[in-house]
C-alpha cells in the first residue's frame, strides 16, 4: 500500500505516484495580463464605431479564462471509493 498523496496512490491507477499541486494560473503573464487589461478592452469597445460590440461569448470566455484553476471560483473533491483517499481539483 502507498502512501497517503504522494506515492501509488489508488483513484482507479489514474494519479499513480503523481502528487496534486495548484498550478497557479494567476501567476502567469497572460492572465495577468488579461487581468489588468480586461475592463480597458471592454470600454475600448463600448466608445468604439457604432454597431461595433464585442460578442458575448468572447466575454464569457475572457472571464471563464480568469476564473479557471483558482479554487475561490469552484473546485472538485475527487473520492476513490476502493481507498477513501481524496483530491481537490480546480
Amino acid at each position: 500500500m502507498g502512501s497517503r498523496f504522494g506515492h501509488d496512490t489508488c483513484l482507479g491507477g489514474v494519479m499513480g505516484s503523481v502528487s496534486y499541486r495548484r498550478r497557479q494560473p494567476e501567476l502567469g503573464v497572460l492572465h495577468q495580463v488579461v487581468r489588468d487589461n480586461i475592463e480597458t478592452l471592454y470600454a475600448a469597445v463600448e466608445q468604439g464605431e457604432p454597431g461595433v460590440a464585442l460578442p458575448d461569448f468572447v466575454r464569457a470566455e475572457l472571464e471563464a479564462y480568469l476564473d479557471c484553476g483558482l479554487a475561490c471560483r469552484g473546485f472538485a473533491l475527487l473520492a476513490c471509493e476502493s481507498c477513501d483517499e481524496r483530491r481537490l481539483v480546480t
